[in-house]
């Protein structure tokens, strides 16, 4: 994620476009992830996959573990 995204004058959404990332942008990445107390993602097979609204989206389970996110109980 972009450094300095969020400033005292608000949400500053042309530095999180700027951000360059390593991911295939050509592939669709449909893991959600939902950051909250717990942070946990959701696979297309999980059955709370259609529950809640994705915060954040990733390619890989890699991708979501390394960003410190866990898969539901």
């Amino acid at each position: 994620m972009g450094k300095n995204y969020a400033q005292e004058d608000g949400f500053h959404s042309e530095i999180m476009g700027s951000v360059s990332t390593t991911k295939d942008e050509s592939k669709e990445c449909i893991i959600k992830g939902n950051i909250g107390k717990d942070k946990i993602y959701h696979t297309p097979d999980s059955p709370w996959y259609n529950q809640p609204k994705a915060e954040v989206m990733f390619c890989t389970e890699a991708e979501d573990k390394e960003a410190g996110f866990r898969a539901p109980k």
